[in-house]
């Protein structure tokens, strides 16, 4: 009779087990990634970030395609922007106006510049469009287009830049401060590499922006009170005149000089496969005794100097595809299996030795509960390779997936539990049964014994 309570108190045990069981299943967590490069703010860069190039003080090189974080050097310094503003004010006045709209010059928008600053020498009264006032501001960078443009934007200076400040807050900016529109020194003007990284990435998502950005030359059609005027660019990496910095794999850029004469210069180059983001500020010129005459001009060897870490010994690779099957799950109570899989395509910097091979894929899925709609998110996969993580995308149910009736539903109210609320029942219902016949088994235990007893004396008498 032991037995049978042992046996009873087994299937309870059992019963409980496979209940328990039932309500969840999910593959292994892997390690934690031990450095990302992918995107803006990552926790490492492919190159690293020692000095490799001399005479910066800050820098950042950022492939934009897959969002690659190259190199950084003190990407996070507060520097002095000049005229790195003016990406902010291009980017502002596009998505806030129209190309063709009419711009008047008021006195207010000219005497907030000095005299002295690089101009488009408006003049009050003139009326010019604002796309012809863009082109002054980044290829003729005058100061003037820069502080109308705001006005006729926001109404005023004060407005604009607080357009610029809440802007530069919504993109993730944590350590730029805007004071004028323009970049003219002050003080209290303040940005990083990496926040001009950031800005000017998002500005070259507009085609308009990017149009203006790589010019090289630019003609202002007449208005009321000039004739045409003639632009171009001051960046010397894309004047083919410029034969001692001229690079041919940059399309564009902006410079600036801080108010202690060190330089800045943003660029964007094209090679490899590759749309470059490079940021280098602090850079010093080197004059002759006069001081005047510039025997080197900082930021442009530096620029380059920076590309070519960057495109030596590095490729650009596809490494999903858009709707690639990843992997096929089972679904609690689903009538078919998942598939899932990225949305879209993602591609990564790798060394030029790498292969997809070489590669791994890191996510996991947890229970899946039916039904599940095509294009529901599933899980996050980060793609490694040796210990970076040069990739990150989400994965999404590539088919649908509908609910079948189960069990524990068919015995459920109208409405009926959720599946852990079935599972817990089948617990319980076991648990109790068991109970019950453990108790059974006791109960009824003395009655027993005494009738293999009477039945062992009978025998006993009927052999004597």
């Amino acid at each position: 009779m032991k037995k049978i309570v042992v046996l009873c108190l087994c299937i309870c045990i059992l019963m409980s087990f496979v209940a328990f069981t039932a309500s969840a299943t999910a593959t292994e967590l892997p390690e934690v990634a031990v450095s990302s490069c992918y995107g803006i703010d990552a926790n490492s860069a492919l190159l690293g970030d020692g000095k490799l190039v001399d005479n910066i003080r800050a820098g950042i090189l950022y492939e934009a395609n897959s969002q690659t974080l190259m190199y950084t050097f003190e990407a996070d310094k507060a520097m002095s922007p000049a005229s790195l503003v003016k990406i902010m004010t291009a980017l502002i006045a596009l998505e806030k106006g129209q190309l063709q709209d009419n711009v008047v010059v008021s006195d207010e928008a000219l005497s907030a510049v000095p005299i002295d600053a690089v101009s488009a020498k408006l003049q009050i009264g003139e009326q010019m469009k604002l796309v012809d006032l863009l082109y002054c501001m980044m290829v003729g960078s005058a100061n003037d287009a820069a502080s109308v443009i705001a006005e006729h934007i926001s109404g005023n200076q004060e407005a604009f830049v607080a357009v610029m400040n809440q802007y530069a807050q919504e993109l993730g900016c944590t350590g730029t401060t805007f004071i004028n529109p323009h970049g003219l020194h002050d003080d209290q003007q303040v940005t990083t590499a990496r926040d001009v990284a950031r800005i000017l990435d998002k500005a070259l998502k507009n085609e308009q922006f990017k149009k203006i950005f790589t010019a090289k030359t630019y003609t202002v059609e007449a208005t009321n009170m000039s004739n045409a005027r003639k632009l171009a660019t001051g960046n010397s990496l894309v004047d083919t005149s410029s034969g001692l910095y001229y690079d041919n794999r940059v399309i564009g850029g902006r410079t600036g000089v801080a108010g202690d004469g060190r330089r800045c210069l943003a660029a964007v180059a094209e090679a490899n496969g590759m749309l470059l983001i490079s940021v280098v500020m602090g850079a010093e010129s080197v004059y002759q005794e006069d001081g005047y005459s510039a025997i080197s001009v900082g930021g442009y060897k530096e620029t380059s100097k920076l590309l070519d870490a960057g495109l030596q010994g590095y490729k650009t690779a596809q490494v999903l595809y858009a709707n690639q099957p990843l992997q096929q799950c089972k679904v609690e109570n689903g009538d078919c299996d998942l598939v899932i899989g990225p949305g879209e395509s993602v591609s990564s910097v790798l060394p030029v030795e790498a292969t997809v091979n070489n590669l791994t894929y890191h996510y996991t899925v947890g229970s899946v509960q039916a039904p599940v709609a095509k294009g529901d998110k599933i899980t996050t996969l980060q793609v490694w390779s040796g210990g970076l993580c040069v990739a990150e995308t989400d994965l999404y149910a590539l088919n649908s997936v509908q609910r079948v009736q189960s069990i524990a539903a068919d015995i459920s109210d109208e409405e009926g539990p959720d599946n852990g609320s079935a599972v817990v029942i089948f617990t319980v219902v076991g648990i109790v049964a068991a109970a019950l016949m453990a108790v059974a088994a006791l109960k009824f235990l003395p009655v027993l014994s005494a009738r293999r007893r009477s039945m062992r004396h009978r025998r006993n008498r009927k052999r004597s």
